[in-house]
């Protein structure tokens, strides 16, 4: 039998098969698959060789280069640290050091410190590629494979282990020698499978910390794909270096097309029926866009329109007039991501006819995958080295694919979250890159978010990613910052115009402005005012009983899920006292996550447009109680809006929810647009009223809405949120809304902005804490911006998708003795060792996603393990924290009545939940 060649020794991957018995795949082969993979992206994507050259520049010996980079982004495992895991192999190689066993041991970091402190030691002649400064910054970057950008390479092993050096004055006889030798050859094997030694290799002649960033995000999802043993086999034969190579670059070709990895150019579309042909008249909106000068460099454009002028369609034939590698469409909350998603996978399908669908992305997206439960991305019981493989299997499963993927849907923190200092974060900047990312509704972002915001402009610009921004309402305070953060320069832009497209390419200083673009319709929607005491709202609910008394459908939007059920109740009640058969529900976001799905499909159904193949139901009497959930992407028309008062923004976004099909059937007391706004009586209301928002921007919204008994749009658009959100306090003291006499002096006024400033200022250097560094930061300071902290990143994650801290909740309920899900469901105390996806799908759609009230939510991620109350519930609890897809979500035990009471300091929260009503959360008072 021949003696095993010295690159062998080492394994890179290890698995036990089904009947316990090991197996492993050489360090040397894993290095090369990886590099494979890069090798075959490069050569075969366009797309990313035009970003790469952008970075880097290009030349004949590039692929090897980035090939070489990529190989070596495992180096640390040749270590005896990392060998000593499995240590029969280790024995084997006659590398056993028991000062490694057991220790914690971080590859990535130790590959970095042997760069910076050993291999000069190791390699006497200093010439050559691996000695070249630019190679090594690319090299350490690789290192970086596993998600974090490391600080202290020297901080290999949180056990005070230290690897042993080489000692020149020993043999092959002590094994931190003998690692160098088999360290050496690996490396020898790796050079002489990827490079060509006939020729000196011509490096990148700079590289900015930028560029860093980018190519450890690109090499970390090569490691994912190399890791993935069904296309990359593992195999202990000796084979020639490049035949070897070879065989792994056929193997890559075969992955890349499974991952669906490889841009697919689409033609550019010119004219915007050719995309949309189904559109007989494009609106003068999409035709102004068609009128732009795409010139294919990377470019910021800035859509701002009122509901319902066709901004969607717009930003995607803008995405379509160029050459790109697919989009990312980001907006503000899941259910609007839900909804967009149906409208961009037709799109996708009958217009830009690429026959695939979009990824959808967000907390409860993962229920809608359609990757087979077939153990292949499974995370494996018998894995031993699993960490690429897990990552692999989090990737398909988890919301990481997302930016990867040509074509994405999701909330807009899956991508801020590529401009925090967060795991991972620089996989998704190189999923962006390339792209177009849309923002809709970007208006919606607060003070927390807007510098994230600024800093993922910034980075787009330098990754030849464009940027379309939509909204109809957005304040030219925010719209400069946005500007000035794609552009890095302070630009001077129209602020009196509207509607208004704005445009303008990276490194250029010329911005864009097409304004005198003409509406769809005009509208003029008269208002009312009323106001009620707190907790009361009997009077309201009767004046708006008796309006649909013959015919109606009225949309009551409440800024509260508390006041939104109370609403519902006192109507409910009153159907069955009087047996009235009017429609009447109730939507927001504390139901579980399959009956909020059923209510969206309810109302779109009933309130939906009319198209031609489909009449709609719509009843002829009904009133939908909903929270600040229908304000945003549902495509539904009521005749009349009821709404607490809000923001001159998002007020502006629920009065697009009335009159906003063309419909024949009307009723006719509601043939003209109406909105009955309910108000603060005083300023000492507020908080009862709009404790969620600025009482300065309510008060300085209501300040607006006193000048005129009717609301003109798109007219006074503009106006209305320059006005509102602009720093100037008024001079008014006194306000009449209707019958309402409201008072305002002006240190309140003064208190109010210095409240709202305070706030802000606050938010926004939060918001600034957590950012990656600027793309013009030195290679040398890169490392300086520490990865947030595990509870640090819970909260930016938690901020950037919500807004604000988010409790996920699973409401298990006891009966004789049987812990029961949706009844259905027996928790029993056998667990599986694998939870099946069936399960794992069922566990997640009884999900309750909860924000509010926010003491108790604050209470409950404290001690969060409380909830379980008994030891069969603790253990699935234990369970759900190592699944990726489950991980945060929380059992609640509730009695067989689906109600229970807990108790935080002076506070007892009350808690039920039905299908009616959602999660019922009262607050009491105790002594």
């Amino acid at each position: 039998m021949s003696e095993t060649r010295p690159y062998l020794h080492l394994w890179g991957k290890a698995n036990k098969d089904e009947f316990g018995k090991l197996t492993w795949h050489p360090l040397v082969y894993h290095m090369l698959d990886v590099a494979a993979v890069a090798w075959i992206w490069l050569e075969a994507d366009k797309q990313l060789r035009r970003i790469f050259t952008d970075l880097f520049g290009w030349n004949e010996y590039s692929l090897q280069t980035f090939g070489l980079a990529t190989a070596l982004h495992d180096i640390g495992k040749a270590s005896l640290g990392f060998q000593n895991k499995i240590p029969e192999i280790a024995k084997e190689a006659n590398i056993q050091y028991s000062g490694a066993f057991n220790k914690h041991f971080d590859h990535g970091a130790f590959g970095g410190e042997w760069i910076l402190n050993r291999m000069e030691t190791e390699y006497p002649n200093k010439e050559g590629i691996l000695f070249n400064e630019t190679f090594q910054n690319l090299w350490k970057s690789s290192c970086w494979h596993h998600g974090s950008l490391i600080l202290n390479y020297e901080n290999y092993s949180k056990d005070s282990y230290n690897e042993p050096k080489f000692n020149p004055n020993q043999g092959l006889e002590i094994s931190q020698n003998r690692i160098h030798y088999f360290r050496s050859e690996i490396i020898k094997y790796v050079l002489d499978a990827i490079t060509d030694y006939k020729a000196e290799i011509k490096t990148i002649e700079k590289i900015s910390a930028s560029d860093l960033r980018f190519f450890a995000g690109f090499v970390s999802v090569c490691d994912w794909v190399g890791s993935d043993s069904s296309h990359f086999t593992y195999c202990n034969i000796s084979l020639d270096p490049k035949v070897y190579f070879h065989n792994a670059k056929e193997k890559a070709k075969e992955a890349l097309s499974e991952f669906d990895l490889i841009s697919k150019i689409q033609k550019p579309f010119m004219r915007f029926q050719e995309l949309f042909p189904e559109i007989k008249t494009p609106r003068p909106l999409q035709k102004t866009i068609e009128s732009i000068n795409f010139t294919g460099k990377p470019y910021l454009l800035i859509i701002e329109a009122p509901t319902g002028e066709g901004k969607t369609e717009s930003a995607l034939f803008a995405h379509s007039k160029g050459y790109n590698k697919g989009f990312f469409f980001g907006l503000p909350t899941q259910g609007s991501a839900n909804q967009i998603s149906n409208r961009v996978n037709r799109f996708l399908i009958h217009n830009l006819k690429v026959n695939q669908k979009a990824i959808l992305a967000h907390g409860t997206a993962w229920l809608n995958r359609e990757v087979k439960e077939d153990g292949k991305y499974g995370s494996s019981k018998n894995n031993i080295e699993n960490t690429a493989e897990s990552e692999l299997s989090e990737w398909f499963f988890s919301k990481k694919r997302t930016l990867l993927a040509p074509y994405g849907v999701g909330t807009i923190d899956q991508a801020m979250l590529a401009a925090l200092n967060v795991k991972h974060g620089f996989v998704k900047l190189f999923g962006l890159s390339g792209k177009t990312l849309i923002i809709d509704e970007v208006h919606a972002y607060d003070s927390f978010m807007l510098p994230i915001i600024e800093r993922l402009l910034e980075w787009c610009a330098s990754l030849r990613a464009n940027v379309i921004l939509l909204s109809a309402t957005l304040p030219s305070s925010m719209k400069e910052r946005l500007l000035c953060a794609y552009s890095t320069k302070k630009l001077i832009f129209q602020r009196d115009k509207y509607p208004l497209i704005s445009y303008i390419e990276k490194d250029s200083e010329n911005l864009l402005e097409h304004s005198n673009i003409q509406t769809r319709k005009e509208e003029i929607i008269s208002i009312q005012f009323a106001t009620h005491e707190k907790g009361n709202i009997s009077e309201i609910a009767n004046k708006i009983l008796e309006s649909i008394q013959n015919e109606g459908n009225v949309l009551w939007i409440c800024n509260t899920i508390q006041k939104a059920q109370q609403v519902y109740s006192y109507l409910k009640d009153y159907k069955t006292q009087t047996s009235d058969t009017f429609y009447l529900k109730l939507f927001h976001s504390r139901f579980k996550f399959k009956d909020r799905k059923s209510i969206e499909q309810e109302i779109e159904s009933l309130f939906g447009p009319e198209n031609s193949n489909e009449k709609r139901s719509r009843p002829k009497r009904g009133i939908l109680i909903a929270t600040q959930v229908a304000e945003q992407s549902l495509d539904i028309d009521f005749d009349y809006l009821v709404t607490d008062i809000a923001p001159i923004d998002l007020l502006l976004q629920r009065l697009g929810r009335i009159h906003r099909h063309n419909r024949i059937n009307r009723a006719s007391r509601f043939s003209e647009p109406s909105v009955l706004i309910l108000i603060p009586a005083s300023l000492e209301e507020f908080k009862s009223f709009s404790s969620m928002y600025y009482e300065f921007t309510i008060a300085k919204t209501l300040a607006a809405l006193s000048e005129t008994p009717k609301i003109r749009l798109p007219q006074m658009y503009r106006n209305f949120v320059e006005e509102v959100y602009s720093t100037k306090i008024p001079k008014k003291e006194s306000f009449k809304l209707g019958e309402i006499d409201l008072s305002i002096q002006v240190k309140d006024w003064n208190n109010l902005y210095d409240k709202l400033e305070k706030s802000q200022e606050e938010l926004d250097t939060k918001g600034s804490k957590g950012r990656i560094p600027s793309v013009k930061t030195n290679i040398e300071d890169i490392l300086q911006d520490t990865l947030l902290s595990e509870e640090d990143n819970a909260y930016f994650v938690a901020k950037t998708r919500d807004g604000d801290s988010t409790l996920q909740l699973i409401p298990v309920h006891s009966n004789e003795n049987k812990y029961l899900l949706d009844d259905t469901l027996q928790l029993t105390e056998k667990i599986p060792e694998k939870l099946s996806l069936q399960l794992q799908k069922f566990l997640a759609e009884n999900t309750i996603s909860v924000s509010s009230p926010r003491s108790f939510v604050r209470n409950i991620l404290k001690s969060p393990t409380f909830l379980a109350n008994g030891s069969t519930l603790t253990k699935w609890q234990n369970k759900l924290n190592k699944i990726g897809p489950l991980k945060g979500k929380y059992f609640i035990l509730l009695d067989q009545d689906r109600t229970i009471s807990h108790s935080f300091g002076k506070n007892e929260y009350h808690i039920q939940y039905d299908t009616e009503f959602g999660l019922r959360i009262q607050t009491h008072q105790v002594n």
